[in-house]
This record gives C-alpha cells, structure tokens and sequence, in this order.
C-alpha cells in the first residue's frame, strides 16, 4: 500500500517486464534483471518485477511478487505475436489473486525505438570512422515460419529507422525466413552496422548471429545490442511506462 503527501492510502500501479528467457549463451536472465532494476531506478515509487514464460524468474511468480492493485505489463518482444497475445495474458489471467493486469505495446512496436536506434547508430558508425548517411544497416532479426507478426514488426522498424536516417540504407535479414540473416550478412558493404534485434544474450545474438558473422568472414562488423535487455534502452521503456500510468491515472 502506498500513501498521498495527506496520508490517504491509494492502490499502487507496479510493474511486470515479462520476457522469452534466455537459453544458450549467457542465457541466464541476468541481464533482463540488471534492464528490470535499471527501468525501477526511473519509476520511483512504482514496484517493478521481471519474469519470462521459459525459465526463472516465471511471469507468474514475478507477478505474485508485486501484489493485488493493478499491474502494467511490459512485453520485451519486438512484435505483438502469439508470445504478446495470447501466451502472457493466459498466463497471468489464470493466477488465482485477482489481481488487474494492463498490457502495453511490446518495445519493437515503440515509435520511439527507430529514434533510438537512429542515434546509436550515427554514434557506432561515427566511431568506426564511417559515413553515418551512408553506412548501410541490417536488421538481424529471428523471423518465423509460422506467423507474419515478425516479419511486419520488422519490416516497420526498418522503414521507420529509414525515414528518420533521411532515406540512408536499411535492410533486414531473418533467422526462419527470406531473406536469410546469413545471406544478408554475407553481402554487407564494408561500411555497415548490424542491429541485433533479439531480447537478451542468448543463443541467437550470443551464438547464432557471430556464428553468421564469422563464416562470411565479417567479425569486423559492429554490432548493436542485443537491443531488448540493452541497459541503454531502460530511459525509453521507463518513458513508455510512464506515459501509461498517467493515462489510467
């Protein structure tokens, strides 16, 4: 229970950044805990909670932790596919509480994300000795086989990353899918940037993507992220949160 400068108790919104977990690599979680607290550390007074559908800490438990009252949850997945729409909300509907959940757009629907990702770019391509207006940038992401929201999620965060680079070249290159990550990579200009567009340091961006890299000779490529446990994006998913909490007040 949390209290007005009068002293009225009045229920608190918390929130549950819920995630895929990890698997392969560093796959520990630790780096969706180290986003968790670094997103709490610009919500004072907002209780925050991280948990993930495979693995510990579970969306389950990480919402018994925050309590009744209402809950905001943060998808940290790059499209509103089955993970967003169905899986998480039958999760939590089935906890016995009674608590309320409110569910936001995951981050790779985010607007603000082509805008972010604009300016680590420019800095990346600045700091390798590139032309940023020119540098090419692919977007290294899982795709599927089985749903399009993926590949639409990618697709806009390209187009929108292309308008605000002034029409400088984006691409995009998939896991499960055409056009294939691996011969995206290997046709890459010397001057380059890759986005790694997956949620945390697990198998696919700790394993699979260097392992690209590597084979088509091209480990001199920077790369950014993995973009969805990034400790930089924190400022970002805390403005999102916040801008939420005002609208339900």
């Amino acid at each position: 229970m949390a209290f007005d400068a009068g002293g009225r108790a009045f229920v608190q919104t918390s929130i549950l950044m819920a995630a895929h977990g990890e698997r392969g690599g560093d796959g520990d979680n630790e780096a969706l805990a180290g986003l968790a607290e670094a997103v709490a550390m610009r919500l004072p007074g907002h209780a925050v909670a991280h948990g993930v559908l495979y693995g510990a800490p579970s969306i389950e438990h990480a919402a018994a932790s925050l309590g009744g009252g209402t809950t905001l949850v943060y998808p940290l997945f790059f499209s509103g596919g089955r993970f967003v729409s169905e899986m998480i909300p039958e999760r939590l509907a089935a906890l016995p509480d009674g608590s309320r959940f409110a569910h936001l757009p995951p981050l790779g629907l985010d607007p603000r994300l082509a805008v972010w990702l604009a300016e680590r770019i420019e800095a990346t391509a600045t700091a390798r000795g590139f032309d940023p207006a020119a540098t090419f940038v692919l977007i290294a992401a899982h795709g599927s086989t089985r749903a399009t929201q993926p590949r639409d999620a990618a697709m806009l965060l390209a187009e929108r990353l292309a308008r605000h680079r002034r029409g400088a070249p984006v691409g995009f290159g998939f896991l499960d899918e055409p056009p294939y990550l691996r011969d995206a990579i290997a046709r890459l200009p010397d001057e380059a940037v890759v986005v790694s567009l997956f949620s945390g340091r697990g198998l696919h961006a700790a394993e699979d993507l260097p392992g690209l890299a590597a084979a088509a000779g091209r480990e001199d490529i920077p790369v950014i992220g993995p973009i969805g446990t990034d400790p930089d994006i924190a400022p970002l998913i805390a403005e999102a949160i916040r801008e939420r909490i005002g609208a339900i007040g």
